[in-house]
């Protein structure tokens, strides 16, 4: 088998030349390589430990015999294993990379993926024992395969698993799992600057010089919506005395209003290239609001004392985020709780794509001719029926300020502490 022979096997258009380099073509070393990780007893330990249920078992277990009689996917599989588990982990960068099976030449293709993320469980479970991290930590940072062989389902009526940018990190160790949220390590890169006042402990956030807003605060293209004749554009400046910019409302909106912060009171807590741990929200089960206060406890100590990182913000871009919902839902309701924890920020490019796809299971749907069932579906339509529009947001929780439960964001109007 050669090159052109593998790719012609396989289906793909074209290979990136990463995996292309080193390519071991022999079918005999790459089953001896993989057979360890397609055992029955290695499957049902890690299927069962991250939670598969019956039908995700059967796929997993009913495609092996689609893996191993084929020479090309023996051979692709064991490759992706060999640059990512046995040769500096170099491959892990690449995964994104890898081309997707396409059903219609190779069926269930995309279950060759799911076998790579199953033997990169022990590689995880190894390195994070090294440092001492928890085996839980480790098991539900590993439960994302699921989640997303689940989507994977969801949008094909089939098994299978792509997304591998994403579900990489994991095993990068950019992402980990604590409790019901997932924490990445990162850098700042929202359009804003924060600060804080040096003895009341409230936060203001700027906008960055250039931004344009619409009329109602947020992105010049949110939603695909604009109207370039009420548009505004803010300006940030510093002296040795003040920063001077337009302010951003804790709700997640610009205010049209230039103010100025003495550096007396106040100092800069956030900016561009400042580290900051990224917040992801898994999809698989409710998500209460005592729940996420444990995570950002957790999350808080973890990367103090277990995977130092000197972060100065948790962020985090979703559309569970958007204080539309305030208006519409139960403030005791656990959506509600959450984004009243965080300082919003608008989104470039936000829209609800995200919100409709999450909630209605389309990025399309038409809201009022859909089916409404939950509180959220109803909360969504009474929205839409009022003329206004889903979108996603930004929000800042600073852990000086970590006060799960207070809101310590809504307490008191920054904007009363400036001028």
């Amino acid at each position: 088998m050669n090159v052109e022979q593998l790719q012609a096997a396989l289906g793909f258009d074209s290979f990136d030349a990463f995996w292309l380099n080193d390519l071991d073509l022999d079918v005999g070393a790459n089953r001896q390589l993989i057979e360890p990780y397609i055992q029955a007893p290695f499957l049902k330990k890690w299927t069962q430990s991250l939670g598969f249920d019956e039908s995700a078992c059967s796929a997993v277990f009913d495609n092996v015999s689609l893996l191993m009689e084929s020479d090309a996917l023996i051979v692709w599989l064991g490759n992706i294993i060999r640059r990512c588990f046995t040769q500096e982990c170099e491959g892990l960068s690449k995964m994104s990379s890898l081309p997707h099976f396409k059903d219609s030449h190779i069926p269930h293709g995309n279950m060759v993926y799911a076998y790579f993320m199953l033997a990169g469980c022990p590689y995880l479970k190894n390195r994070h024992e090294a440092k001492n991290i928890s085996s839980q930590i480790t098991i539900d940072t590993l439960r994302d395969i699921k989640i997303w062989m689940d989507d994977y389902y969801s949008q094909n009526g089939f098994w299978g698993l792509t997304c591998m940018g994403w579900i990489s990190r994991h095993l990068r160790e950019e992402i980990y799992r604590i409790g019901r949220l997932q924490f990445e390590q990162g850098i700042y890169d929202f359009e804003f600057e924060a600060y804080i006042h040096k003895k009341k402990n409230t936060v203001i956030v700027l906008a960055h010089d250039g931004v344009v807003f619409r009329e109602d605060g947020q992105w010049e293209d949110a939603n695909g919506h604009t109207d370039a004749s009420k548009n505004w554009r803010a300006t940030l400046t510093e002296t040795q005395l003040e920063f001077s910019g337009f302010p951003i409302s804790q709700n997640g909106y610009a205010v049209n209003k230039r103010v100025s912060l003495c550096k007396k009171e106040w100092s800069r807590a956030l900016k561009n290239g400042d580290p900051v741990i990224k917040v992801h929200i898994p999809a698989d089960g409710s998500m209460t609001y005592a729940d996420c206060g444990d995570s950002f406890m957790q999350a808080k100590k973890f990367y103090k004392t277990v995977q130092p990182y000197p972060f100065k913000a948790f962020t985090c871009g979703s559309w569970l985020l958007d204080y539309q919902l305030s208006k519409y839902m139960h403030s005791e309701s656990n959506v509600v709780k959450f984004l009243m924890e965080h300082y919003l920020i608008p989104l470039k490019f936000a829209n609800e794509k995200q919100t409709y796809y999450i909630v209605f299971g389309d990025s399309k749907v038409d809201v009022m001719a859909a089916i409404t069932k939950t509180s959220l579906q109803k909360a969504i339509r009474k929205l839409v029926e009022d003329g206004g529009i889903c979108r996603s947001a930004g929000g800042l929780i600073f852990p000086s300020l970590l006060n799960w439960g207070k809101a310590p964001y809504r307490l008191t109007d920054p904007l009363n502490d400036i001028t």
